[in-house]
């Protein structure tokens, strides 16, 4: 694709998003100031290094620093979820406008597949064996083999069952690690597992309290 018709593409891919008035400035969004990182210009000989200052992260000395900490994570999750809304709208918005540009091509392309292969069809004691090369292609017929099976697969699986045909089964097996878990210790060595038992941390924001704070 040339230049200015991939310029016309993506103008046309931006007006359609504009006219549903998705197009959102992503500088307006907020960053965090405990997410920027400071970048240092380094020299070495003649080339110029960044090097990745790292960061001190302070440890929290009360309890009102804990759930200052808990609002700022709250805060960041609501900056991820307008930021991810926004990405998902501009997405969507870029698949209708290129679905809308490339139907009439998929289209042209579907009815001139059609007309070929009429012609073929009905000309085809004039081509020497399957095929025949053109300027801008080959066209022809190829031997192929489609397997068609009825919708009730369970009794197409029994059958192969009965008859020896495993090998045609396709059977994915794992392990469920929930379930297995609710099984009594001596069981679970039984078969080879272990249970690591220990406190572990966890946290939960009170996000509707952030929201309207």
């Amino acid at each position: 694709m040339g230049s200015s018709r991939w310029k016309q593409v993506k103008k046309a891919a931006y007006e359609e998003m504009a006219r549903y008035g998705w197009m959102h400035d992503m500088s307006s969004f907020r960053r965090p100031p405990y997410a920027v990182v400071a970048l240092t210009a380094k020299k070495k000989g003649d080339r110029n290094m960044l090097r990745r200052k790292r960061m001190e992260i302070p440890m929290l000395e009360s309890w009102d620093a804990v759930d200052a900490a808990l609002k700022a994570i709250a805060a960041a999750n609501n900056e991820l979820s307008v930021i991810n809304g926004s990405m998902n709208m501009q997405i969507d918005a870029l698949k209708e406008a290129s679905d809308n540009m490339a139907k009439p091509y998929k289209e042209e392309i579907k009815k001139q597949e059609l007309l070929i292969k009429e012609f073929v069809a009905a000309n085809r004691t004039d081509m020497k064996g399957k095929s025949r090369k053109l300027t801008f292609g080959t066209v022809g017929f190829r031997f192929s083999t489609k397997l068609t099976l009825p919708k009730e697969l369970e009794k197409v699986i029994a059958a192969l069952r009965k008859s020896g045909m495993d090998d045609c089964i396709t059977v994915k097996e794992g392990v469920n690690k929930d379930i297995l878990k609710s099984y009594d210790e001596k069981d679970i060595l039984k078969v080879g597992g272990k249970l690591h038992k220990e406190d572990t941390f966890y946290y939960e924001i009170e996000q509707m309290a952030v929201s309207e704070g």
